[in-house]
């Protein structure tokens, strides 16, 4: 049971929000490094499984037309999602009200 607590399912919401960003920061740091890395190869491998072939479809359409302003994310790399996870995150204060709090 002790280890079944461990599994991402019961974490809070702070401790996979905290996980999200980590993971963004350190596959865009190995993708500055590392053109081929095995994590990022696993991370790109894994996106398809999880949210289909484009994970936009995923989202309301007023955030995602707010988010297109900002800066290009390929719909097709969990990378590119991690990215917007940590940048909403991060940036959560400068989107309009009405997506805000999508």
């Amino acid at each position: 049971a002790h280890e079944v607590l461990h599994n991402p399912f019961f974490w809070s919401s702070e401790i996979r929000m905290s996980f999200l960003r980590e993971s963004s920061d350190r596959i865009e740091e190995l993708d500055d490094k590392e053109k081929q890395c095995d994590l990022l190869e696993a991370v790109e491998q894994i996106g398809p499984v999880v949210f289909g072939d484009n994970w936009d479809t995923k989202f309301d359409p007023t955030f995602l037309a707010s988010i297109s302003s900002q800066r290009h994310y390929n719909v097709r790399s969990t990378r590119h999602l991690l990215i917007l996870i940590r940048n909403k995150w991060n940036h959560y204060i400068e989107f309009p009200k009405d997506i805000g709090h999508l």
